[in-house]
Formats: structure tokens, C-alpha cells, sequence
């Protein structure tokens, strides 16, 4: 078992909006089960400055308890990624300067790789690929993101990323709705099509047993969308579902071969534990850890927990977590 983080590491994560998710993979060609540990981000939206009152951005506090997890579970077995929307609608501090702050900021934490938010088409897409991309030294994933009238890729689609042995396919893709969410002549030439069938049409190429194809071992989906409501509005799996075809899709629509769901967008937290589809009895995690560093979420297989600066909510969930998962504490 990973060990825990200290009292201070936690009460920070709450402003930090880290997901803290521990997956314990097996893989055919190991001996025994490897435990990886996601961090992960959602819509920070350049919050970079510092503020001392209750609630305030604290960069430093940020990082820091992004470098005290990654030293805790191990930096050799822990991943960093973000369900997009790193930049814009930014303080002052980012926007003055096109968001290079907080670009800056996540290349010097490692983000291993990010979904492409809405918000990072908003200097257009010319803007994505030749500036903000390359300065972050990361690659920002959209499977569903195409130059128009094809199913040509306009970003890379997915990442593979080595752990511990292991090949983690990490696929992301961003919310249909982007094309009405941004300046139209910032995104010309360019489509958005449907998130999940570009996540599925990706994880089946990364699990069709074809090592050209980039195998991977464990197949991660990163969603720059979500459920329109968190716990702290009384949102529920089923709810969520029933409410919205969006999520509904997300949820049940998404392919036996990922492991993981994250998710974004709507600035809601949760973490549920959600029936994999076709395979009675296995289930896998969905998670949004809020929004603008708000949050802390922490899953793991056998529990999913959700801890707010209002408030705490346990959902203690047994099962695996999808492909190359098996249960662990």
C-alpha cells in the first residue's frame, strides 16, 4: 500500500483540487500488481497569484502539494494529468500575459498530458498548436478534435506514457459544444465530433493486440466534459445519468477497455463508482475534482472519497476499476 500523505498535504490538497487515484494494474508480463497513483487537475482557468484569505489561490501551496504527493506515492509510479481548461477565463496574474504563467507553472510540475479544454481554443486553434502547446512542453490530447470534413486528428489523440513497467494509454477529447463556445474564426477548418466515439475508436486501436498500433496495458479516457451536477448538489450517478444524455453516454457508452474516467467542464466534484458496460459486476471510476483548484478527490479501488472545503463525502465502493485492474486497498 502507497503511503499516506500528511495531514498538511491533505488540508492543502482541498485548495490544490488534486485527484489522487491509486490503480493497481496487472499486466501479463509482471510478476506481481503495480500500484499507480493519478494526479489530476480539472478547469484551473490560470489561477495564479496568491491570497491568504479562506479560499484563496496559492500557487505555491499548489505546487507544492503536487511535488509533496509525487514524493509520498512515489515519482517513479504517479502520474500527473488534467481534464483541460488549464487556461483562460484566468486571474489577472496569467491573463495579462497570455496565460504563460500558469503554462509555465505545469511544465515545471511534469503534467504528463492534458485533454484540450474549450477555453484553450480561445486565441484559436493556430494559437493551441504553435504557442501554448509547445511552450508546456506536454501534449494536449483531442481524439475527437478533426479537420473538417475528415477524421484527420488536428492534436494528438492520445499519449502513451510508461509506469512502472507498464504502457498507459491516456485518450482525450473535449465537449462537442466547443465550435459554439469560442470565437468561430479561431476554430475554422476545424470540427469537434462526438467525445466518446473518438475515445472508443482510440482505445479499441491501443487494445487490438497490435503493437504497431501502440498497445497499451491500461487505457485511461480524459473528458473535457461532465455531469451537470456535483455531491454538493445533491447529484447522484443515477441522477446524472437520467439528466443528461451527454453524461449518460460518458458513463455507459464509454468502452470496457478504459479503466478510468476523468472528467471536466461543468466544475462539479464527484467521485462514483460506475457499471462498466457489458460486464456485470466490474465497475471503474468517475471523477471531476470541481473547479479553479477547489477541490480535493481521492479514489482508489475499494473506496472513492470526496473531500470539500464545506464538507466531506464518503462513498465506499468495492470492485475493480477496468482492463488490467485488479482490486486493491
Amino acid at each position: 500500500m502507497a503511503p499516506r500523505p500528511s495531514p498538511r498535504a491533505l488540508a492543502a490538497l482541498a485548495a490544490a483540487g488534486a485527484l489522487l487515484a491509486a490503480l493497481v494494474a496487472a499486466a501479463p508480463a509482471l510478476a506481481e500488481p503495480v500500484t499507480i497513483t493519478i494526479l489530476a487537475i480539472n478547469d484551473f482557468h490560470g489561477r495564479i497569484g496568491l491570497d491568504e484569505a479562506p479560499g484563496g489561490v496559492d500557487t505555491t501551496r499548489f505546487a507544492g502539494t503536487i511535488e509533496e504527493l509525487r514524493a509520498a506515492y512515489g515519482p517513479e509510479s504517479t502520474l500527473l494529468l488534467s481534464a483541460g481548461d488549464n487556461v483562460g477565463a484566468s486571474l489577472f496574474a496569467s491573463a495579462i500575459a497570455a496565460d504563460d504563467p500558469t503554462i509555465d507553472v505545469l511544465r515545471a510540475l511534469g503534467l504528463d498530458a492534458s485533454a484540450v479544454g474549450n477555453h484553450e481554443f480561445d486565441q484559436g486553434v493556430a494559437d493551441l498548436v504553435d504557442r501554448v502547446q509547445p511552450r508546456g512542453g506536454f501534449p494536449y490530447l483531442g481524439a475527437n478534435v478533426y479537420r473538417a470534413g475528415s477524421f484527420d486528428p488536428v492534436l494528438p489523440e492520445y499519449a502513451m506514457l510508461e509506469v512502472e513497467g507498464l504502457r498507459i494509454g491516456v485518450v482525450g477529447a473535449v465537449t462537442q459544444e466547443t465550435g459554439a463556445l469560442v470565437n468561430p474564426a479561431g476554430v475554422a477548418g476545424v470540427e469537434f465530433g462526438d467525445p466518446v466515439d473518438a475515445v472508443n475508436r482510440v482505445a479499441a486501436q491501443l487494445t487490438n493486440g497490435d503493437a504497431a498500433d501502440g498497445e497499451a496495458d491500461v487505457v485511461i479516457a480524459v473528458y473535457h466534459e461532465g455531469a451537470p451536477l456535483g455531491v454538493d448538489q445533491g447529484g447522484t450517478l443515477e441522477r446524472e445519468t437520467a439528466d443528461s444524455a451527454v453524461f449518460s453516454k460518458i458513463v455507459d457508452g464509454t468502452a470496457p477497455q478504459v479503466a478510468a474516467i476523468l472528467t471536466g467542464h461543468t466544475h462539479q466534484a464527484y467521485a462514483w463508482e460506475a457499471p462498466v458496460p457489458g460486464e456485470p459486476g466490474r465497475t471503474r471510476p468517475i471523477v471531476q475534482t470541481g473547479r479553479r483548484a477547489a477541490a480535493d478527490g481521492r479514489a482508489g479501488p475499494g473506496r472513492r472519497r470526496l473531500d470539500r472545503r464545506a464538507g466531506r463525502s464518503d462513498d465506499d465502493a468495492e470492485g475493480r476499476a477496468g482492463r488490467g485492474l485488479s482490486e486493491g486497498g
